[in-house]
């Protein structure tokens, strides 16, 4: 239908009315023609979570407004057709965004594309811009930008806030501060390409890997899980061509900008290293299990297995923050039905009292509880030699073998989301002082990666027709056999 033959300066006040009715009317069926939202793989996964706090970090152009928005109208109505779950209704929702174009540029087309957006919802209250939206229910959303006043940020309350682009620390946390309300059950939903705000790497998305933050949830895509969507062969030819590498990995494939020194990244690749499963992956293949036990943290532990070909393949990945004789029994269990030949603990872990128990160290309680590990020794733990085996397995091979695949020799369950972070964000250690980079990497808050190293460094093998578990090189603990001749001395 066309309207815009009609002369307006024609009509009555009452037609126009009726006209105005008419085009409403129209624009409602023809929204109701329109194909449903469909979320793609990467926006599905954050409908179904429900943690309280969501962090989407992907490239651009990989449908993160498409999920705001989304999320925004079904908190608006208060019911997830995803989740097939109700929501406080009616609520208030903060919408924060780093610039007030995005308002009338983005987000109200956006909403208006999966939604009955009318005029008359919509408020300006002094401001050049639309700075809210009623909704028939009650429901409201405020517009907030980054540029505000922080003490605006202080007064408000709200049920849920929602992040377009990455914000700043002090402004997310005095936001948060507005959740405290008695009869909410507030959620906080970030979404952005992670060119800024560097906080959110250390203070989000590494306690998240390591298993520290149990209400948040974090996700990572690529811009092309939404290439479907799109024009992809006109973004690949005209956009993602003309980036640089370091940029195309920011604004491609959503990593972090602020990681200059990156040590393993550009021998990673999340399509090759990362597989839901070990082709043919068999119980009986040999087995080592390293741990990294630390008296504050987390204890974090590896399952690292070895097939017939020497090939290696991180089985799973372990973090508890239990004592460490509930820790053994959870590895016991973490670990049942596999062919375990070594487990293998930081040495730290021989310290007298780590182990909770009088001066029992780590290790011996682990060994008290069934869990027979061994400490690490000062050849396993030499940098030159772990840099070296590091890169050489997951290093992807020149050549396709014979099956005309390039396998690099380490791949890692794609469950293993701490491991696989630290190994996309360690860094090149650096001088004190100076800036410049150590031959060394910097896995000091890398505890995953910890336990990668101690697994390499136990040099796992098959040795065909062997049904004893393979012994360890090395004393079992020479700190242990210290402190057990220590105490019969004294």
């Amino acid at each position: 239908m066309d309207f815009s033959d009609i002369d307006l300066t024609l009509l009555s006040r009452k037609e126009k009315e009726r006209l105005y009715d008419l085009i409403q009317e129209y624009k409602r069926r023809e929204k109701e023609k329109r194909p449903p939202y469909t979320p793609n793989d990467g926006q599905k996964a954050v409908h179904e979570s429900v943690k309280p706090f969501r962090w989407v970090f992907a490239g651009n152009g990989s449908g993160k407004t498409a999920l705001l928005a989304n999320e925004t109208i079904w908190k608006l109505d208060g019911f997830n057709p995803i989740r097939k779950a109700f929501t406080k209704s009616p609520c208030r929702i903060i919408v924060v965004l780093d610039s007030p174009s995005k308002i009338t540029d983005v987000w109200l087309g956006e909403i208006g594309k999966w939604s009955i957006l009318k005029p008359e919802n919509l408020d300006k209250r002094g401001k050049p811009y639309v700075s809210r939206i009623s909704w028939p229910n009650g429901s409201e959303v405020l517009f907030m930008l980054h540029d505000q006043e922080p003490m605006l940020f202080e007064s408000i309350e709200a049920d849920y806030v929602i992040f377009d682009e990455p914000p700043p620390r002090k402004i997310f946390i005095s936001l948060i501060r507005g959740l405290r309300k008695a009869d909410s059950q507030p959620e906080v939903l970030v979404g952005g390409t992670p060119i800024t705000a560097p906080w959110l790497r250390k203070e989000i998305w590494e306690p998240w890997s390591r298993g520290e933050s149990p209400d948040t949830d974090c996700f990572k895509f690529a811009s092309d899980v939404n290439k479907d969507n799109v024009n992809w062969e006109f973004v690949q030819k005209n956009i993602f061509s003309k980036y640089s590498e370091k940029e195309l990995r920011i604004r491609r494939y959503g990593d972090w900008f602020d990681l200059e020194g990156l040590a393993l990244a550009h021998l990673f690749d999340r399509s090759t290293h990362v597989v839901a499963q070990y082709p043919g992956w068999k119980d009986s293949w040999p087995c080592v299990i390293a741990i990294d036990p630390h008296p504050r943290k987390a204890h974090t532990a590896i399952l690292l297995g070895v097939s017939p070909d020497d090939r290696l393949y991180v089985i799973k990945e372990i973090s508890s923050r239990s004592i460490p004789s509930q820790f053994a029994r959870e590895l016991r269990s973490w670990y049942q039905g596999y062919k375990v030949v070594d487990i293998v603990c930081d040495s730290l872990g021989s310290t007298p009292m780590s182990g909770g128990i009088g001066n029992r160290s780590f290790i011996e309680v682990l060994n008290d509880n069934g869990v027979r590990a061994r400490a690490t020794t000062f050849h396993d733990k030499k940098d030159e030699q772990w840099i070296a085996k590091i890169q050489e397995v997951l290093a992807i091979p020149e050549e396709p073998d014979r099956f005309g695949q390039k396998v690099p020799r380490l791949r890692i369950n794609s469950s293993c989301k701490g491991l696989i972070a630290d190994i996309e964000s360690v860094e090149w250690a650096k001088y004190r002082n100076i800036d410049e980079f150590k031959p060394k990497l910097a896995i000091e808050s890398k505890d995953f990666l910890s336990t990668l190293k101690y697994a390499l460094a136990a040099e796992p093998r098959f040795i065909k027709g062997k049904e004893k578990p393979i012994k360890p090189k090395g004393p079992v603990s020479w700190n242990n056999r210290e402190i057990s001749r220590r105490r019969a001395t004294s």
